[in-house]
């Protein structure tokens, strides 16, 4: 089905470059929506993301939000209870690379909501200050993506990792995660 990188960005974009037919991007979206082909391709929520943010054609947005969803199994499942800490200070605001669509926030939330959908876990946003965040397992991922980065800024704009941390961990977490930029002001 895919050229053997699994880069499904360029893919997708080169099978409807190359006008295939209706009958073949049919057969490619349903096997983006099977959930054996998703979980036999190992692949995580984040090729998922950067191929919906890749490709501006409506051919695949929905099927690539489909298997985004459906490549959460491919996430472990963590035992125990886990705080997750989001960096949405202002450098996270900004792409990957010059090459990429995604922001850090993006990617950063992304693996946040996918753990908080996976397991228990607490999911907070840092900056300045922080604040906890609801995962709701019902809701799409990629709406939890946009509330995220709707609240950059919402706990300021600079890094303060390790006052977030104090201010979030309890004894009953058995891990914490941090997802940044490491551009920590404290």
């Amino acid at each position: 089905l895919w050229s053997g990188t699994k880069d499904y960005k360029t893919d997708l974009r080169n099978f409807e470059e190359a006008g295939v037919s209706k009958v073949v991007l049919e057969d490619v979206a349903a096997k983006l929506r099977d959930p054996a082909e998703v979980a036999n391709s190992r692949q995580f929520p984040y090729r998922f993301l950067t191929a919906f943010l890749a490709n501006k054609s409506l051919t695949f947005g929905s099927t690539l939000e489909a298997a985004l969803e459906l490549s959460l199994q491919n996430v472990p499942k963590l035992d125990g209870r886990t705080l997750v800490l989001v960096d949405t200070s202002g450098s996270m605001d900004m792409a990957l690379s010059e090459r990429s669509q995604a922001t850090r926030t993006q990617v950063a939330a992304l693996f946040g909501v996918a753990l908080g959908k996976t397991g228990d876990v607490d999911v907070v946003l840092y900056a300045t200050t922080s604040m906890p965040f609801k995962v709701n397992h019902a809701q799409s991922t990629l709406r939890l993506l946009d509330e995220v980065s709707a609240l950059n800024g919402a706990v300021g704009h600079g890094t303060r990792t390790h006052e977030a941390v104090m201010a979030n961990l309890h004894t009953s977490h058995k891990r914490v995660i941090i997802l940044t930029d490491e551009q920590s002001r404290d």
